[in-house]
């Protein structure tokens, strides 16, 4: 279990279990507080079926509408489910890829990994969460 800023237990994937999507939820949270507008979760579906819900979820995007900050989810070979989630922290739009930093992997690329690693993905082979238009900032 990890413990978020308002003290409630949430759930890591302790015993084996993925925490991908338990990184995105808590980095998000702790980077923007209450304002964090995506569930708390573990579950990487949840978060993909949220984003459907609102509009946000992009499926295959063309490179232009990728940007750093989207979240990127690996679907299952069927597309029928999602497997891996973190955040895009670059585009390069020359390559059609992105730089990423994601929970539960390692430096061999697994999903099923020993820590907190940056990666390059291709960009056809992810969805992607457009979360950050939905935040309302002061300028």
């Amino acid at each position: 279990w990890w413990v978020i800023k308002d003290m409630r237990p949430f759930p890591m994937g302790g015993g084996g279990a993925p925490w991908c999507a338990t990184f995105v939820s808590t980095i998000g949270r702790l980077a923007l507080g209450v304002s964090w507008p995506i569930p708390m979760t573990s579950d990487v579906t949840k978060l993909a079926r949220w984003a459907q819900d609102r509009g946000l979820f992009r499926q295959r995007p063309a490179t232009a509408h990728v940007q750093a900050g989207d979240i990127f989810l690996v679907p299952n070979s069927a597309n029928t489910d999602w497997t891996h989630t973190g955040f895009i922290t670059s585009v390069n739009q020359i390559n059609a890829t992105v730089s990423t930093i994601e929970g539960n992997t390692d430096g061999s690329g697994s999903r099923e990994g020993n820590g907190v690693y940056e990666r390059t993905r291709i960009i056809s082979n992810l969805d992607t969460i457009n979360w950050i238009n939905t935040l309302e900032f002061e300028v």
